[in-house]
């Protein structure tokens, strides 16, 4: 199945529509329910749903590490300094460059902890910026690695 990204910066697959309506999720609050909800004054709020078709049998590689940030300020009022957060996919992985399920990774400082799967992944969630220093152990090796925040990989190497 061919994707093609239009001029438009619209999506079309194999020339099928891709059908969009305005409504707002099921057991959304409404609109002023909400905005008093965060005490704040109400604002035009609409919600769109965009059907897109996909092909459930493409696989591709992913990268062994993910990285999401978010940055969050004050729109009104005081003058804050932007919070930056990130949130993390790491890997562990041992002898051969095998994933190490079932390891328990921890963020130095915290409780933050984190189980990982049968491919070798852990997830933290909103951390701040600066460096990120992550604990792994398992069975009696153990490896702690410090990581900038953002990086390009949060791979840690038991040994």
């Amino acid at each position: 199945m061919a994707n093609a990204i239009l001029a438009d910066g619209s999506l079309r697959k194999d020339d099928l529509p891709i059908p969009a309506r305005l409504e707002l999720p099921d057991g959304a609050p409404k609109t002023p329910r909400m905005w008093s909800a965060l005490e704040m004054p109400p604002r035009p709020a609409i919600g769109l749903v965009v059907t897109v078709p996909a092909d459930l049998e493409v696989t591709f590689d992913a990268p062994s590490s993910s990285l999401v940030s978010a940055r969050y300020r004050r729109t009104e009022g005081r003058s804050e300094p932007e919070d930056r957060r990130h949130h993390i996919g790491g890997i562990a992985k041992g002898r051969g460059d095998r994933p190490v399920a079932g390891a328990t990774a921890s963020v130095a400082g915290s409780t933050t902890t984190a189980t990982t799967n049968a491919d070798g992944v852990f997830t933290f969630w909103d951390l701040p910026d600066g460096t990120v220093t992550i604990h792994v152990v398992h069975d009696n090796q153990s490896k702690t690695v410090t990581f900038p925040l953002p990086s390009e990989s949060y791979q840690v190497i038991l040994e």
